[in-house]
């Protein structure tokens, strides 16, 4: 497995390693046991990261043009794996890779939180200075490709309707209580209602989870100072019609053209070392991603989810 994480940069040196999870974590320990390769690149986001640190674009091609390298050098079957700003290079590398002879038809690209195709959806072909980037949509290629979009992440998950000012200042917290906690994401339980396949031209597979999440990132806070969960919970499902108005639903934009495939579904638990993370939700008795009526509380059941393996996951 390669890997490349997201933004650090010189800021990043400050936070102390596993605050956002551990490989023992990565996709509900998936690849906790596999053999792995951790791509180094800058992860800066200037001047944010630090004020002698590269642009945005800068470090994500110099993270590209080392995962291009990697990868052709490494035997499969290979999974590639990139979260955040990591994906931004992972997605890049897909496109470079697809004429690479070198690197096989099944090798799995899995893009975890990608502000590519969530709040740069809509600047696709625009070169942004301040970031020196240009947004870009997920490619079409041979290889297998998958997408883990967390609900409420600000970063990933595309608002239709910015205008919905709800909807925007929950995006905005679910930077802080979703974006950094969705490479734990366990992908074996996500409900089949939020899962869409589709294939290419190229025959390359494109399948794109849609995890829930329990908890509004907006009323997080009040959770964190001792809040009755029953209160905000009804203050929940108060709000929570308003602010999904603002999304669009998840399978009105394909990411390929054929849709195909029957989905696993199960509950979604969120992993140990996301405990600050908004609870993801039992789905089993709901609408889709953002179209969920109101409810007088948010209930978790939990049950057994059946385990789907995941490409180039070791043996459990």
């Amino acid at each position: 497995m390669l890997w490349v994480g997201g933004t650090s940069g010189s800021l990043g040196r400050l936070v102390p390693a596993g605050t956002f999870g551990t490989f023992d974590d990565l996709l509900g320990g998936a690849y906790q046991d596999a053999q792995t390769t951790t791509i180094d690149y800058p992860g800066s986001l200037w001047p944010i990261t630090g004020l002698l640190d590269p642009t945005l674009g800068s470090s994500v091609h110099t993270g590209t043009t080392r995962l291009d390298k990697a990868a052709g050098n490494t035997q499969g079957p290979l999974v590639v794996i990139g979260t955040s700003q990591g994906a931004m290079v992972v997605q890049q590398a897909e496109a470079d890779l697809n004429n690479d002879p070198r690197v096989s038809s099944d090798t799995t690209f899995i893009l975890i939180a990608n502000p590519n195709l969530g709040v740069g959806r809509h600047l696709y072909g625009l070169h942004i200075p301040g970031l020196d980037y240009t947004p870009a949509p997920l490619p079409e290629t041979r290889f297998n490709t998958i997408v883990v979009i967390n609900q409420y992440d600000g970063f990933a998950d595309p608002i239709a309707r910015p205008w919905n000012l709800l909807t925007d200042l929950n995006a905005l917290m679910g930077i802080v209580y979703v974006h950094p906690y969705a490479q734990n994401s366990d992908l074996s339980s996500v409900p089949a209602e939020d899962i869409t396949v589709t294939t290419n031209s190229q025959h390359g597979t494109t399948t794109v989870y849609h995890v829930p999440t329990e908890h509004l990132p907006l009323t997080m806070p009040l959770r964190q100072l001792g809040v009755s969960s029953e209160i905000v919970d009804d203050i929940d499902s108060a709000l929570r019609p308003v602010i999904d108005r603002g999304y669009q639903d998840v399978g009105a934009q394909p990411l390929s053209a054929k849709r195909s495939g029957v989905r696993p579904s199960s509950s979604l638990r969120p992993s140990a070392a996301a405990a600050r993370q908004p609870k993801v939700a039992d789905r089993s008795d709901r609408g889709s991603h953002h179209q969920r009526a109101a409810r007088p509380s948010v209930q978790t059941r939990t049950r057994t989810a059946p385990r789907v393996k995941v490409p180039g996951a070791a043996a459990r």
